[in-house]
């Protein structure tokens, strides 16, 4: 972004990412009751990362796969700047062996019979992960996901042939996010101030949120204020962006937690109906690099049939 500046380091052709695994789990059996134990650790060296397109100012007016570069000046570099295409309100990445980074954590699960008829279980998976040389959020694709849990219980009557179980996923609030992820639309949905002008001036003022100027049209550089709070254009900009030229939108991920039920009937051996209602609560969510908000509330029936 327009705070990049230069690392020192030669671009080289992209290697192969180098990974070593280290774990140690614990299981404990007893009766009705088993749960297990696991923590890790991964190091990845030379990590490929996404990195925003540095090029000269001249390159300006020049092209990349057939699109006219645009170049974005760096205060910190006079002499260059971000390169974007018209494909994308983003600047153009590539993909290169830029760091070591670090990632540990641990994994829960548990299982057990409460009675003959009931059982509970769940796990718990918290992963931390982090720049080796920075101890910042690492620029590794997918970014890091929040600490998630998983609890069910299940009512099973012996000798019966249905089964009713409630579910829930769990999910803390992610704060750190990289600056692959603050930058990245889909999750810290950067925001520059030509973007809000833009979308000011035309999209906010057809949806009737922003009032045209005296010609009554949309899109001819008149528009007044924001009607829900009479707010000018730069009233706007500064409220989202401060004295910034650009700010992500969000800089965390809410945690949420959903609740479902499904349960299911055995005709026979072979033969089965389940149903499964999700997201009771109709919750909106999503994780890190998702690109979309998860299923609302959904009911599926299924039927199925073993040979």
């Amino acid at each position: 972004g327009g705070d990049a500046v230069s690392t020192g380091l030669p671009v080289s052709k992209q290697r192969s990412e180098l990974s070593n695994n280290y774990d140690l789990g614990f299981h404990f059996r007893r009766g009705r009751f088993d749960t297990d134990l696991v923590g890790f650790l991964i190091d990845i060296n030379e990590a490929i990362a996404k990195q925003a397109l540095i090029l000269p100012l001249t390159a300006n007016g020049g092209f990349l796969g057939g699109q006219p570069i645009t170049i974005q000046p760096i205060p910190s570099q006079p002499a260059n700047g971000v390169a974007f295409v018209p494909l994308s309100t983003s600047p153009v990445l590539l993909r290169t062996n830029f760091t070591d980074a670090r990632l540990y954590g641990l994994e829960y699960t548990l299982d057990t019979r409460l009675s003959d008829s009931w059982t509970f279980g769940g796990n718990f998976t918290y992963i931390r992960a982090y720049d080796k040389a920075t101890g910042l959020p690492p620029n590794i694709e997918g970014g890091s996901p929040p600490a998630t849990g998983f609890l069910r219980l299940r009512y099973q009557p012996r000798g019966k042939h249905y089964w009713v179980e409630g579910y829930s996923t769990l999910t803390g609030r992610q704060r750190r996010l990289s600056s692959l992820d603050l930058s990245d639309r889909r999750t810290g949905a950067t925001r520059t101030r030509n973007q809000i002008r833009d979308f000011f001036r035309r999209g906010a003022c057809l949806r009737g949120l922003v009032a045209p100027g005296p010609d009554g049209i949309c899109g001819t550089n008149d528009e007044t204020i924001l009607i829900p709070t009479g707010e000018t254009l730069a009233q706007v900009q500064t409220r989202v962006l401060g004295s910034a030229n650009s700010a992500p939108f969000l800089t965390a991920l809410p945690g949420y937690g959903l609740f479902n039920v499904r349960g299911g009937f055995r005709f026979s051996e072979n033969s089965e109906f389940s149903l499964d209602f999700e997201n009771i609560g109709d919750k909106t969510y999503r994780n890190v690099s998702w690109g979309i908000d998860g299923p609302g509330r959904s009911v599926t029936l299924r039927y199925q049939y073993r040979f």
